[in-house]
């Protein structure tokens, strides 16, 4: 099995499968030929683990996470709806300062791999002032970013509790220069040029220490009730 080395600190959720995953300590003064590596997942159940998931009080709904053929896997399959129903898993033993090693990979037939332009039978419009990218709290930052770096993919975007601040950011250490988080956006946004999308932007006041303003905190319920407007808002 091949593990890639590579500083992160959260793990992709969606339809992945986890092949290994390792800790290790982290520290800047220890030689990268020292480091010690403990396996966190033995490949064979969820030991060690529990599985966390909104609405469900320490249980496993669903069988979201499942080992099969030594491979965790994070499955949606037997939700009749998503409703919120974020899910985590939290190790036995809480970790300080380390650096987390995943090989994972998604599966599934991806959408680019489809007939251009069909998808169960509907027609997709590759005009992309037509099209339309959205997300919640990193995956608002993520749409936004889409948008920023692909206009002519899409040119319109739906951010809802968007997670603009340092989460991506790597202070420069052991040679490898400083890696920037979300928070340079207004720089960027500022320094170039304009470019042609149109972003909806919702908020709470109460969020996480973060233009539509509510006294709500780092949840989905407002954007989930405004968003009928936000689209009309996007196609005016």
């Amino acid at each position: 099995m091949k593990i890639l080395r590579r500083r992160a600190s959260q793990l992709a959720s969606g339809t992945l499968l986890f092949a290994a995953v390792l800790a290790g300590s982290a520290a800047a003064s220890t030689p990268a030929d020292q480091e010690v590596w403990l396996p966190l997942f033995n490949g064979r159940n969820l030991s060690d683990w529990t599985p966390k998931i909104t609405h469900h009080d320490r249980e496993n709904f669903g069988n979201t996470f499942r080992v099969e053929d030594g491979l965790l896997k994070v499955r949606y399959d037997r939700y009749k709806t998503f409703d919120g129903q974020f899910g985590h898993l939290f190790y036995k033993t809480p970790f300080s300062y380390y650096r987390l090693v995943v090989e994972y990979r998604f599966v599934g037939e991806p959408l680019h791999t489809r007939h251009r332009g069909c998808l169960s039978g509907h027609r997709l419009t590759d005009d992309p002032e037509k099209r339309a990218i959205g997300g919640t709290s990193s995956g608002a930052i993520c749409a936004f970013t889409v948008a920023w770096q692909r206009p002519d993919a899409f040119r319109k975007v739906i951010s809802l509790i968007g997670s603009y601040t340092s989460i991506g950011y790597r202070p420069a250490a052991d040679g490898e220069l400083m890696k920037p988080g979300g928070d340079l956006y207004p720089t960027l946004i500022r320094k170039n040029p304009i470019k042609p999308i149109r972003v909806f932007l919702q908020d709470g006041s109460a969020d996480l220490s973060n233009e539509v303003w509510r006294d709500g905190a780092h949840s989905d319920a407002h954007g989930g009730a405004i968003l009928p407007d936000v689209l009309r808002w996007l196609w005016r």
